[in-house]
């Protein structure tokens, strides 16, 4: 009988601090990392590598809010200077945070976009743009058929800390 009340007891407190795991999403190309987490429809990018979604949405250097678009569609460019620079692909409200790191978001007319995704769009050596969705399956997919060679991997970081 003890045995059970001490299992019922660690169940409910472990239940009770059981927070959803979030999903941690980092890009990586020639040493230069962004790290990406999704929260209710904001996509928050942070200059570095970071594993904890508190301290991404803390120190975040730009946000997209894609709740009124209902999709996430942007790219990343990683310069040889370490700069990483933020495109829209139509979905999402950009919004620079900090200015301090080399993250930027640039806004360009249609014509002049097109023109730029036109390079990473035929065979060529530029491998440096990475595509971002809301749906990150689909993400990879596009990246591995436009051969992106920007690394990217996913992990699993829980933000809340029980106490």
């Amino acid at each position: 009988m003890k045995n059970i009340a001490f299992i019922c007891f660690f169940s409910l407190i472990f239940l009770s601090c059981k927070e959803e795991a979030q999903k941690i999403i980092h890009y990586e190309f020639e040493g230069v990392k962004v790290s990406r987490c999704d929260l209710e429809k904001r996509t928050y990018l942070y200059y570095g590598e970071c594993n904890n979604v508190l301290s991404i949405k803390k120190n975040v250097s730009l946000i997209v809010d894609w709740q009124f678009d209902d999709y996430l569609q942007a790219s990343l460019i990683f310069h040889k200077d370490g700069k990483v620079q933020v495109m829209s692909g139509g979905g999402g409200k950009f919004k620079q945070i900090s200015r301090k790191n080399k993250i930027y978001f640039k806004e360009y007319e249609s014509p002049e976009y097109n023109r730029i995704m036109d390079q990473y769009a035929a065979p060529n050596d530029l491998n440096n743009l990475c595509y971002l969705f809301d749906n990150t399956q689909f993400e990879l997919e596009q990246n591995k058929k436009f051969g992106s060679k920007v690394v990217i991997t996913n992990e699993l970081e829980n933000a809340k800390i029980c106490r």
